[in-house]
């Protein structure tokens, strides 16, 4: 009598579920970016004061506001990416989308949120009334990454 193997996918599914094992996706201005302001100022450190707020800037928490807008949705889309990886799917792309959406997420309140508006002496500094994205440098540092 001879056994046939029925596997029905289950080998990969196995495959795909270790590759979640130890995955994090990263959304924000990432610890590695170096990307600067023409004054030589981080743009990691143009986030961190905006988010926190310093004596001269009131916090702006970008960060902060995009996950309590949209954790839950952010939850219920990494329970799907688990459930792509159950069934044999590609969990790192599950998970790059994940990301993508996310990282849009965060770009959308960054720009529309009514945040407090800048000073008048940045008014004047600037030309523009709008905080945040007078340069859209911020702007297009968020990024996503799988790990």
């Amino acid at each position: 009598m001879s056994v046939k193997d029925n596997d029905l996918g289950f080998a990969k599914a196995i495959t795909q579920m270790k590759a979640l094992a130890g995955k994090e996706i990263k959304i924000g201005i990432q610890a590695d970016e170096t990307a600067k302001y023409e004054d030589g100022v981080s743009v990691l450190d143009v986030a961190v004061w905006n988010e926190f707020g310093t004596a001269n800037i009131p916090s702006r928490p970008f960060i902060r506001q995009c996950f309590a807008l949209h954790s839950e949705e952010a939850y219920q889309r990494l329970v799907k990416a688990v459930a792509v990886a159950e069934k044999g799917g590609n969990a790192d792309l599950a998970l790059r989308l994940v990301g993508e959406w996310y990282e849009g997420r965060m770009k959308n309140v960054l720009t529309t949120h009514p945040w407090a508006p800048n000073s008048k002496a940045t008014i004047k500094r600037k030309g523009s009334s709008r905080p945040l994205i007078d340069t859209k440098q911020l702007l297009n540092s968020i990024r996503y990454k799988v790990e």
